[in-house]
């Protein structure tokens, strides 16, 4: 969609609040595309959203990438086991994460 277009503009992002925005799994997979791309990132929220397995699957391939980060939310997205488990395994590698 057009916020994941304009997104991938904006590399430098070291903060990003997308909670509540009712983000299903085709839309967390196109934001994923752009926080890919976001190694700085130290913030993301992405609370409230409807990810599912699948949105949770896409948004834990872009973190792999996201070393830098020291806060993540993903409360009451609807992560159920499988993208939990996918999750998981991205955070494995941030060793500076303060608060999930």
């Amino acid at each position: 969609g057009a916020v994941a277009e304009a997104l991938k503009q904006m590399d430098k992002m070291t903060q990003l609040d997308l909670s509540g925005n009712y983000l299903k799994a085709e839309g967390a997979a196109a934001v994923a595309g752009a926080l890919g791309r976001m190694d700085e990132m130290t913030q993301l929220d992405l609370s409230g959203n409807y990810l599912k397995a699948e949105g949770a699957a896409a948004v834990a391939g872009a973190l792999w990438r996201m070393d830098e980060m020291t806060q993540l939310n993903l409360s009451n997205s609807d992560l159920f086991a499988e993208g939990a488990t996918a999750v998981a395994g991205a955070l494995e590698r941030m060793d500076r994460m303060t608060h999930l």
